[in-house]
């Protein structure tokens, strides 16, 4: 139920670290991770550690269970928050990789099928209360999938042989059973309308502008330092080496130090300026991946693009994107 990244910006600083000249070079990032603190929970980040290795060891199915597991040690309150959703989020891409390698295992889908209905009625029960939001709809989705997938391999399997008739018995007068009462019908939950995808990609592509621009200033400011501090050796070491009375060299050096303050404060500005552009960029680009595969309708090409992982002290989230 999640997928993308993070970036946006202002490149009209850069401009100014041309005055001193310097080739800048910018790396893009690949991996964004976004800190949300809280309580420590051992129970639940140890199995999310145990979870995180069997999926790197490539054991899907038992890290499956073990995301579920992690998803079931959160209390009502945190289940129904964003990191239960991511939690069910790991353990359902999870359980698609292992159903790939045993598409016959009628077990996996019922395990599936089972933790969906947990988060559904545990996410429609708090929303009726006021304390959540509406149920995904990339998880109702997810779930008539499941339902649907094991109506068909329950009827895909052979009929079980009748067993043999006892030995006939006298009749025994029947008594009559009390009708049961008709249950009230339920009206299906109906999905949650799927967000703005246009709106989310401009705040993901802001964010990444924004993280790049920043790197840049940051390069431009760094360079500028350094460029500054070997002019001002330069400058020194020239004065100090020719023959100048006292009122030029005391002339000359107020110049020397008011142009290396100068410089010095405009590169100490593009380095703050790129920081605060860049802290920017990773805040919008971490949002706009969570908007994006919040509001991606829980497809499975998604899933396997994005994976985030939570824990009670942290959540963080690893996106790659593939437009």
């Amino acid at each position: 139920m999640l997928d993308s990244t993070i970036r946006r910006t202002s490149l009209s600083s850069v401009v100014a670290a041309s005055l001193v000249a310097a080739p800048v070079t910018v790396v893009s990032p690949s991996t964004v991770m976004a800190a949300m603190v809280g309580p420590s929970a051992g129970g639940f980040d140890e199995l999310m550690s145990r979870a995180e290795k069997q999926r790197e060891a490539g054991n899907f199915v038992e890290s499956a269970r073990s995301y579920a597991a992690a998803y079931r040690a959160l209390s009502d309150e945190e289940r129904v928050g964003l990191t239960g959703e991511i939690t069910v989020d790991n353990a359902l891409a999870d359980y698609r990789q292992a159903r790939q390698s045993n598409p016959d295992d009628i077990g996996l889908v019922e395990e599936n099928l089972a933790l969906v209905d947990e988060a559904v009625a545990s996410r429609a029960q708090a929303h009726e209360a006021g304390t959540a939001d509406a149920v995904p709809g990339g998880l109702l989705i997810e779930q008539g999938k499941l339902r649907k997938l094991l109506d068909q391999m329950k009827a895909a399997q052979p009929a079980a042989e009748p067993e043999p008739e006892p030995a006939a018995q006298e009749p025994v007068e029947a008594q009559p059973e009390p009708e049961p009462e008709p249950e009230p019908e339920q009206e299906p939950a109906q999905p949650a309308e799927p967000g703005n995808k246009k709106a989310d990609i401009a705040i993901l592509s802001v964010g990444i502008v924004s993280l790049v621009g920043g790197a840049g200033l940051i390069g431009g400011g760094a360079w500028n330092l350094s460029q500054l501090d070997d002019r001002v050796q330069a400058q020194r070491a020239a004065l100090d080496a020719g023959s100048f009375t006292d009122d030029v060299r005391s002339n000359y050096e107020a110049q020397l130090t008011d142009w290396e303050s100068q410089w010095r404060g405009l590169s100490l500005g593009l380095i703050a300026g790129g920081a605060v552009l860049a802290a920017a960029g990773v805040g919008l680009t971490a949002w706009g991946a969570i908007r994006l595969k919040k509001n991606s309708g829980g497809s499975d090409a998604r899933a396997a693009i994005a994976f985030p992982m939570a824990s009670r002290d942290r959540l963080g989230l690893t996106v790659r994107l593939n437009f």
